[in-house]
Order: structure tokens, then C-alpha cells, then sequence
């Protein structure tokens, strides 16, 4: 007799489904009673793994022994003409039938009776928790410092206008006990006529504080006031008339005074010692090209950062001790370190030269300017001194709650060193102060492909290309080929950044990854010099790959993503001993 005929007749299979549709049942029914005596989540476990560790046991019991009028005997010890087999698998057929029945009225009953009971109390208990999280999440203390507009015929008014808003975020973000919106996100509403409701549900915030600057002759007029945002209610408001002297003095009064107003008007801890702004240029020019600088550095991408080295080098140019610009041309140098993970291809023995010396500059002229430390966490992230940068972003953020970029190099230090939850909570902290920021989002994605939250990440990607296309085009690319495997689509988009930004070295990274997943050799070698020995190492030219990588390891011998692609080189060469001493000169 064949072994399926055996079990057949051994009623082994119909042990078998009699005992996993009996189980399934136990489970559903366990699982129910469980939840209304709220008993603790082990208990289900343990129901699950004994009745997991019974089916082997059940199956060979079926196999070895038979159910006889006598009573339970040994299979072997049966005559086979006294066998009742076929009668005790009739038994085992009314028994799946009746649990089939049993579990079938179970789901109607759960699905047509406790389902639309428990999806309404779901529904009722999540819009409790939206209507708690609009209370909360958002909260009665937050606010977004709209750019004044500049009702002067003159637009070289504009200078002053942004900076009596730089000015209030400066002086707002010293109260312990009010959230900011940051400035990358705020100034994103510049000239727009958006309304003010929709302004603030995109910045998550209660309140928002916009205003004007009219110049007539010698004088100033800045009207601000504070619109409640989801009723549209003026709280407050004034006019401050002022002699245009000395605009930096006129800057930080005004925002001083409105801060103080405000610290009344939404009951704010008091917080006298409000630090004042260190923000202070010789000449308006000098002040106008450090916000420039600025805003391209909040851009990302090669080109915008190069463009903001040159404006910051004029910002400095016409004020020697500008100690903010000092302190943002030093984290635009670092920005173009040349790494896969950065912009530029500066070697890392280059930009420490070249930033350096205005970090010293910067912090001797203004010690607690939040920047200061902001450029050290920086220059420490590209020396791969994780624990250094959180030190200097942490401290960056002590002077300035509200610094988006202190928040991501404190967010990629967590990361390195391995602090998943920590790391995960300083994402959500960036998005919530900079729901627009661009580096934030391009890290987020990162999340919601880990969590296969792929239409979102999308989504999110399309809301960068409005705004900035080379940002949306590589956060979709990156999402395709890192985490969906769609290399079509990934080709797609980082093609695409590619023409918007041929120099980017963040972007080229990924598109070299992706031509080389897909057998493009000749295309991946055209991208950049830099990653030809990626290339050859691909197409079996070890030799060659490992000179170029030494080469380049030797031109920039400091920088830990060189050194850390030469051991990589040279271990897939076969070369472990010299890939060995690298890592370890990675690691030291």
C-alpha cells in the first residue's frame, strides 16, 4: 500500500484538519475572552504556541494508534478486517463539519454583528484622539512668524523687512514654553496670498504673526499683529513709527517689544532674559547677501550651496566681522565635503581648512550664537565624531529651540550611533517644528520605506517637486531603488535630477547604484570620475578599480566615505589584510 493511501487510511490527514480548523477556533475564541478580562498578551502567546507544538503530536498519534470499541490500540496491533477506521473517520468528518459550522457562525457573527459595533467605536475613539491631538499636538502656544511684507516703493526695503522677521523668531524662540515654527517653513509663504487658516494647518500651528513695513522719507512704519488661526480673530495688534537711523537698533526694538507683547497675550513664561539677536551687519548690503546665503543653504543641492559660498564670501566681504555669516559659510563649506551623503567633492582636509577659521572667527565675535555650534556639529558629523556632533547640535539647540539644521545633524548622529528610537523621535521633532523642511523630508522618506509606507513617501516627494524639483526628483528615486526595488522608476526620477543638477554628489550616488543593479556599465562610468572604480569593480577589472580608489583615497586620505569605498575596494579585490587596515583606520 502507498504511504498517501496509508495515511488516508490511517485518518491522518483528517486528524489533521479537524485539529488546525478546532485550533483556529480555540483561537478566535480565546482571543475574544481574553481582550474583555483584559489578561496580559503572554497569555495568548502561550494558547498559541501549545496548540502549535500539539499538531505534530496529534498527527502521530493519528498514525500510530487506532480508536477501536476495545479502546485506544497500537495501529500494528489491529486485525485489519476488525478495523473501524472507516467508521471513526466518518466521526472525524461530523467533526469538521460541525467546528466548520461553529467557526463559520463565528465570523458572521463577527462580521455582520461585533465588526460594525467595533468600527464604530473605533471611528468615535480616533476622532476623539484627532479632536484631543488638534487640542494638544497643535496646542494653544505655537505660532509661525509670517515675513513682514514691504509696502515701500523701494525693494531694496525687502532686507529690512525679512529681518524684522528673523528678528521675532530669534527673540520668540527663547520662550521655553512656545513652539515656532521654523523659518525654512514660514518663509516658504513669502508674496503668496494664502489664507491664514490654511497657512497655519500646513505649519501645525495656532497662531500666526504677520505684518508690514511702509517707508516714507526718513521714516519707518511696522505694523505686526497676531491672527488666531482657526477663527480668524485679530488678538492683538500696533504701529510702530520709527526715525530709520540705525535699522539693526530699530530691528531689535520692534521685535523685542511685539515678543513682550506676544509673552502677554498667549501667557508665556516669563523669560526676561531673552538673549539678544545676534544678528547685527555693518551695512545693509552685507546683511541682505547673508540672507541669501541662507535661504540657498536651506535649498540643498550643489549648485545652491556653491551659490551661497559666493554670497556669504560678499556678505563678508563688506563686513569682515558679520560673525553669522563667519558661522554659515563655514557649514556651506562642510555641506560640499565630497561624500556620497554631501554635495560637493571638496576633500575633507580642504574643508577643514577652509572652515575652520571662520567657526574661530564666528565664536569669537559672538560666543553663544546658536550657528556656532551648528558648524561644529557639522564639520565633527564629516570627521564620522558622532558623539561630538550631538554635543554641538544639542548645545546649537539650546540657543536656538527652533535650528531645523542642528535638529538633522543631531537626528544623523542618533542614527550612526545606533539610537533608533531616539533617532525616530528627533525626525518627528523636526517635521513637527519644519513641516516644509527640505532635508527633513528627504529623510523622513527613509522611514516610510522602512515601514513600506510607499504611497506616502510619494506623496510626499510630489509636494517637493512644486516647490523644489531636484529635492522631489531624487526623494522619489531614492525611495524606488532603496526601498521598492522599482529600478524603472528609480532610473525615471534620478534621471531627471540628474538634468537638474549634473555636479550633485548625493544624487549621482544613487544613479550609479542603479545603473550598475541594472547592467548599465558604460552609462554609470559617465556620471561621475569619482565612482568609475564602483564600475570597474563591476565588470570584474579589480585592478583597475583598486588604483582608482587608492588614488582617490590618497588625494583626500582624512575623509572616512574615501577611505571607508578604498576598503571596500580593496576587500572585494581580495586584498582583506589592506582592507582590514583601512576599516580600522575608518573605526580609530
Amino acid at each position: 500500500m502507498s504511504l498517501f493511501k496509508e495515511l488516508k487510511r490511517r485518518n491522518v490527514f483528517k486528524v489533521a484538519i479537524a485539529y488546525v480548523v478546532t485550533a483556529w477556533l480555540v483561537l478566535q475564541v480565546a482571543d475574544v475572552v481574553l481582550n474583555n478580562v483584559e489578561a496580559p498578551d503572554w497569555v495568548f502567546h502561550v494558547i498559541m504556541l501549545l496548540l502549535a507544538i500539539g499538531f505534530p503530536f496529534a498527527v502521530i498519534f493519528a498514525w500510530a494508534f487506532e480508536l477501536t470499541p476495545e479502546g485506544l490500540k497500537r495501529d500494528h496491533e489491529v486485525d485489519r478486517s476488525q478495523s473501524v477506521a472507516h467508521k471513526t473517520g466518518r466521526t472525524l468528518d461530523y467533526l469538521i463539519i460541525a467546528v466548520l459550522a461553529l467557526a463559520l457562525g463565528y465570523f458572521a457573527w463577527d462580521k455582520f454583528i461585533v465588526h460594525p459595533k467595533r468600527e464604530a467605536a473605533l471611528l468615535e475613539s480616533v476622532a476623539e484622539q484627532q479632536a484631543s491631538a488638534a487640542d494638544t499636538s497643535i496646542g494653544e502656544k505655537s505660532i509661525a512668524v509670517l515675513p513682514f511684507v514691504n509696502l515701500s516703493s523701494d525693494p531694496e526695503q525687502e532686507f529690512f523687512s525679512d529681518g524684522i522677521s528673523e528678528e521675532l523668531l530669534n527673540v520668540l524662540a527663547q520662550f521655553p514654553d512656545l513652539r515656532v515654527a521654523a523659518r525654512t517653513s514660514s518663509f516658504q509663504f513669502k508674496g503668496q496670498t494664502q489664507d491664514i487658516a490654511d497657512i497655519a494647518d500646513t505649519l501645525n500651528v495656532a497662531h500666526v504673526l504677520e505684518g508690514s513695513v511702509r517707508k516714507s522719507g526718513n521714516t519707518v512704519r511696522i505694523t505686526a499683529q497676531l491672527i488666531k488661526a482657526d477663527d480668524g480673530f485679530h488678538l492683538w495688534s500696533k504701529t510702530y513709527d520709527r526715525e530709520l537711523t540705525d535699522i539693526f537698533a530699530i530691528q531689535d526694538e520692534i521685535s523685542g517689544a511685539i515678543g513682550q507683547a506676544l509673552r502677554l497675550k498667549l501667557a508665556l513664561d516669563d523669560h526676561s532674559g531673552l538673549r539678544p539677536a545676534v544678528i547685527e551687519a555693518a551695512n545693509p548690503e552685507a546683511y541682505e547677501a547673508y540672507l541669501r546665503g541662507r535661504q540657498l543653504i536651506n535649498r540643498r543641492g550643489r549648485e545652491s550651496i556653491e551659490e551661497a559660498v559666493r554670497a556669504l564670501e560678499k556678505a563678508l566681504r563688506l563686513d569682515a566681522n558679520f560673525a553669522p555669516a563667519h558661522a554659515q559659510l563655514a557649514i556651506a563649506t562642510a555641506l560640499l565635503l565630497q561624500s556620497p551623503s554631501s554635495y560637493g567633492d571638496l576633500p575633507l582636509n580642504e574643508v577643514i581648512a577652509r572652515a575652520t577659521p571662520h567657526i574661530e572667527k564666528a565664536e569669537a565675535l559672538a560666543p553663544d550664537l546658536a550657528d556656532v555650534h551648528g558648524a561644529k556639529a557639522i564639520l565633527a558629523l564629516n570627521l564620522l565624531d558622532n558623539e561630538a556632533t550631538l554635543a554641538h547640535a544639542e548645545r546649537a539647540l539650546e540657543l536656538n529651540p527652533s535650528y531645523i539644521d542642528a535638529m538633522n545633524w543631531r537626528y544623523l548622529a542618533l542614527a550612526a550611533l545606533g539610537r533608533y528610537q531616539e533617532q525616530r523621535n528627533a525626525m518627528e521633532r523636526i517635521l513637527e517644528a519644519d513641516p516644509l523642511s527640505i532635508i527633513g523630508r528627504l529623510n523622513y522618506v527613509n522611514f516610510l520605506g522602512w515601514d513600506r509606507r510607499f504611497e506616502e513617501g510619494h506623496a510626499m516627494a510630489d509636494d517637493l517637486i512644486a516647490a523644489y524639483p531636484w529635492a522631489g526628483y531624487v526623494t522619489h528615486g531614492n525611495l524606488a531603488a532603496g526601498w521598492e526595488g522599482d529600478l524603472a522608476g528609480a532610473l525615471y526620477w534620478l534621471l531627471r535630477a540628474y538634468a537638474a543638477d549634473p555636479t550633485d554628489t548625493l544624487s549621482n550616488a544613487y544613479l550609479v547604484r542603479v545603473f550598475l543593479y541594472t547592467g548599465l556599465f558604460e552609462e554609470a562610468r559617465r556620471v561621475h570620475p569619482y565612482f568609475e572604480f564602483q564600475v570597474d569593480l563591476a565588470v570584474g577589472n579589480q585592478e583597475a578599480a583598486v588604483e582608482k580608489a587608492r588614488r582617490q583615497w590618497r588625494a583626500d586620505p582624512g575623509n572616512a566615505a574615501v577611505i571607508n569605498d578604498y576598503a571596500n575596494t580593496l576587500y572585494f579585490a581580495g586584498l582583506n589584510e589592506e582592507a582590514a587596515a583601512r576599516y580600522d583606520e575608518v573605526l580609530a
